[in-house]
């Protein structure tokens, strides 16, 4: 949170003012040059936080343990370790202010880099002189500032730069509030405080603090002025120092008030009555959600121009009048990243008075001063500065006089960005990239009205669906599935943005991609224990990093999505819990522009269609999971909640032509016997009196996986929720082979497999069973149990001993859920050519969706906002489909049968 307070300080202790609260920080003098002992420090500022003024050094009262002025030559060294601030802060922000007889120079470096050719405070003669300044620190949190000649120094700390949610944005210099402007053209009256609206106008209405040129003009007398956050008792600081008639400008980070009608405000007060101007040149605000985040490259210091030497330019003074272009990111490596910079600019000996004016060269000149200056007296100024459209940024002289300026910062957007800002007024995700990509914008039902702010960096051109832009925030009005298009472009780099507008019912997906997952597509479904039954049907194809590319509404619910070998995506309508016939259940097969190419079900009402998975044959027929209805079974042995005459559901796979005859058939029922249910539910599906009168039929089995073994004998392997087994069905003799799970007995005596390695001894309500060379992977869902934690599991099958009494499952590799929790229902794992695992971790976990690679870090997740589960995702490789084509066909809605 930012509370950012004024910045220069130079307050009359001697007339009787209290000086502000002191901050612990030590000083010592030496005087010479001492050698650097380690690199300059380049630091990125980020979060910018803010405190009410500490005054850590006044030389004219010993605050700080100095009580007498630095000597002509002589450094301040600074000791920051014991003070208010954070250890991972890499700089702070200083008012210097100097109080010297005679005029000179001062510089702030990082002790340990050594003293640089550069100033950041020149001193005029008996007048209190302040600066802001942008202070890093060394390895032993130590500032110094060098003194030309023998002067005080008043030292306010007034915040420092670490790690936080706010960020720093440039723009084009804006005038805010100027008393001449005002009705009556009345100055501000002595000691009076004006609140200033500039959040919500001039700058966004969540900005923290704005950073400001703060001129003052026409002062009836000598005085000071003080700008502060509305809300909060005015400090016993002052931004600026002026004489009786005479313009100023100073550089100051402002906090803006945060809370009630003072809001979004900036005071100030005047010690006498002078006209005052604050033209802003950015801000500080939290990071946009979506769009790249500028930092503020700082730097020790390089000199850029130096009109009495020819450093940057011609040897000669500038004319009264004259403009001058320079570049002054030219010289660094990443300069094309560049949008602003940081410049403390000095007028040298000038002939007259007069100002110095700084701006982006693609700017009309402004008509506020930069630095202002008095004939034959130096006098400097720190220039936030935006660069203009061709990276330039220009001076312009009043009067005639020498200039020097010095860089002491670079705003940079990240790597690989073309836009300093690219985002939008409602939410967007997944996460931005530099590169470009497609996103989902959050829309309403009907038009959505929404604002694309496009702030390119310079050289950079942006179209919007192919017309030039040349506008910062761009009014768009929208309806769902439509596509906007941004193109940026620089030489030979390019970059473009899809922004989808999502339909007002689709899932919010919240994405973090910490790692590079292999490129591929995501296939799934939305709507699975949705709590309204009408929002989030949709079939969805997300691409590596979480966006969806391609999507279709369902009229229901649809589930175990998955790709078939023909191109077209499969899907079955869901039941609740299982399918029944009055569900009147199919496979449903799709292209992409969303037509109905098949409908397939089994020709025989005993054995409905069941959800929770389907196989294209080789022939082309299907394998289905069917829950046959028995009756009058004692189930009694399953405890005190169950009867003699019970009914159940068993567990069934059905292999069918493509006409839906049934040619091959297995269930539960011939090879398990009805006890040995681990985890009985009572669904109460079937309304006949029959099956109701003792509460509805007993789901004993829950078939909710099958997968055909991949070494051609056709066998598969079946995952039953119920019996907590994962097991192999035969498919030429239709007998079970092995188990994995409790001691089950079955028809044949099946070997049960050993569990080696594995601290759980095996999975409960486990979903998605797969085998592939070997290896056996399942999502264990720990559904109600006591011990162990949702997780998905690899154990490797050893069958090879002629023995079967010594056949294995030895545990491979876990990976659990970080918080310990257990997943109710759902869920699946699937692991990709590289190693990395794919999981859904089931209802109601968040982040649905999560790969990891093969050491078990994060590369995506992607969680639904506020809730929300999906059944099965599954991973295609990037050459499945063409991106353009997913693009163009997205949207709209799936054929009904």
């Amino acid at each position: 949170m930012l509370s950012v307070v004024p910045i220069a300080v130079a307050i009359d202790i001697a007339a009787g003012v209290d000086g502000p609260a002191t901050a612990a920080a030590t000083t010592d003098v030496f005087c010479g040059q001492r050698p650097a002992t380690e690199p300059a420090p380049v630091d990125q500022l980020e979060s910018f936080e803010g405190i009410n003024p500490l005054r850590i050094v006044d030389t004219r009262i010993g605050t700080g343990g100095l009580g007498s002025e630095v000597g002509a030559g002589c450094t301040l060294r600074l000791d920051m370790s014991a003070a208010a601030i954070p250890s991972e802060a890499g700089a702070v922000a200083l008012s210097v202010t100097a109080v010297a007889a005679v005029g000179g120079y001062f510089t702030v470096y990082p002790c340990a880099a050594g003293f640089p050719e550069t100033s950041n405070l020149n001193a005029r003669d008996g007048v209190p002189t302040p600066n802001l300044v942008v202070a890093e620190l060394d390895s032993s949190r130590a500032v110094c500032i060098f003194s030309q000649l023998r002067s005080d120094l008043v030292i306010d700390l007034v915040g420092w730069w670490g790690p936080g949610p706010d960020r720093f944005a440039s723009i084009v210099p804006e005038r805010a509030y100027d008393t001449r402007e005002l009705p009556g053209g009345a100055r501000l009256p002595a000691q009076h405080i004006r609140n200033v609206p500039i959040g919500g106008r001039t700058v966004p209405i969540e900005a923290t603090a704005v950073v400001v040129n703060l001129t003052v003009t026409g002062a009836a007398n000598a005085g000071w002025v003080q700008a502060f956050p509305c809300g909060n008792a005015a400090p016993l600081a002052s931004n600026l120092n002026y004489l009786a008639d005479e313009p100023r400008a100073v550089a100051a980070i402002v906090g803006l008030g945060g809370a009630g009608a003072a809001r979004g405000e900036l005071c100030v007060r005047s010690f006498s009555d002078v006209h005052v101007v604050i033209v802003v040149v950015g801000y500080y605000a939290p990071a946009p959600e979506f769009g790249p985040s500028a930092s503020i490259q700082t730097l020790r210091g390089d000199r850029l121009v130096d009109t009495r030497n020819g450093t940057g330019g011609p040897t000669r003074r500038f004319a009264a009048g004259e403009i001058r272009r320079i570049d002054p990111v030219a010289a660094m490596a990443d300069a094309s990243q560049s949008s602003a910079v940081l410049l403390n600019v000095i007028a040298v000996d000038p002939s007259l008075g007069g100002y110095l004016r700084v701006y982006p060269c693609s700017s009309d000149e402004p008509t506020t001063s930069s630095v202002n200056f008095v004939a034959r007296e130096n006098a400097s100024n720190l220039v936030p500065v935006e660069l203009s459209s061709t990276r330039e940024v220009c001076i312009y002289a009043y009067s005639e006089t020498d200039v020097v300026v010095d860089l002491f910062g670079v705003m940079s957007a990240p790597a690989g960005s073309l836009a300093e800002r690219l985002s939008f007024s409602e939410p967007v995700w997944p996460p931005y990239v530099g590169s470009g990509g497609d996103h989902g914008v959050v829309c309403g039902a009907g038009v959505t009205n929404l604002t694309m702010t496009v702030d390119v960096l310079p050289r950079v051109s942006a179209k919007i669906d192919g017309v030039p832009a040349d506008a910062v925030d761009i009014p768009l009005s929208v309806v769902e599935d439509d596509v906007t298009t941004v193109e940026l472009s620089r030489g030979s780099e390019r970059s473009t943005h899809h922004f989808r507008c999502l339909p007002s019912d689709f899932p919010r997906l919240d994405v973090e991609r910490p790692g590079q997952p292999d490129p591929g597509w995501y296939l799934t479904t939305f709507g699975q224990n949705s709590p309204d039954p009408l929002s989030a049907r949709y079939t969805v194809i997300l691409d590596d990093r979480g966006a969806p590319v391609w999507y279709k509404r369902n009229d229901v619910r649809l589930l175990d999505a998955k790709l078939t070998s023909t191109g077209s995506i499969s899907l079955n309508p869901t039941g609740q819990f299982f399918g029944t016939p009055a569900d009147d259940v199919s496979r449903r097969f799709y292209d992409l522009d969303g037509n109905l190419l098949a409908d397939r079900r089994i020709q025989d009402s005993s054995l409905p269609v069941d959800h929770h998975d389907h196989i294209v044959l080789p022939g082309g027929g299907s394998a289905f999971v069917s829950y046959p209805l028995r009756h009058d079974v004692d189930l009694t042995g399953l405890g005190p909640d169950f009867n003699v005459d019970d009914a159940v559901v068993d567990g069934a796979i059905v292999e069918t032509d493509t006409d839906g005859n049934v040619t091959w058939l297995w269930n539960s029922s011939d090879h398990f016997p009805d006890d040995a249910s681990q985890f009985p539910q009572r669904f109460a599906r079937y309304p006949s009196p029959d099956v109701v009168t003792n509460g509805g039929e007993v789901d004993i089995v829950h078939i909710n996986s099958i997968d055909r073994v991949d070494d051609g004998t056709g066998d598969y392997v079946v995952s039953a929720r119920h019996l907590d087994t994962v097991f192999r069905v035969s498919r030429a003799t239709r007998q079970v082979v092995w188990t994995l799970g409790p001691a089950i007995s079955t028809d044949t005596g099946a070997q049960r497999l050993t569990p080696v390695g594995d601290p759980l001894g095996g999975s409960m309500r486990q979903h998605d069973a797969r085998l592939r060379d070997g290896v056996l992977t399942m999502f264990d869902n720990r559904t109600a149990a006591t011990t162990g934690t949702a997780r998905a599991v690899a154990y490797e099958i050893d069958t090879s001993d002629a023995d079967s009494q010594q056949w294995t499952a030895t545990m491979l590799w876990e990976r659990r859920r970080s918080d310990g929790l257990v997943s109710g229902a759902l869920g699946s794992v699937r692991v990709g050519p590289d190693g990395a695992v794919l999981i859904d971790w089931g209802n109601p976990l968040q982040p649905m969706f999560e790969e990891l690679d093969a050491a078990g870090d994060r590369l995506l997740a992607i969680s639904q906002v506020p809730s929300g589960n999906s059944y099965r995702i599954v991973k295609y490789p990037a050459s499945t489909f063409d991106r353009d084509t997913l693009r163009a066909k997205a949207g709209g809605d799936l054929d009904v049968p």
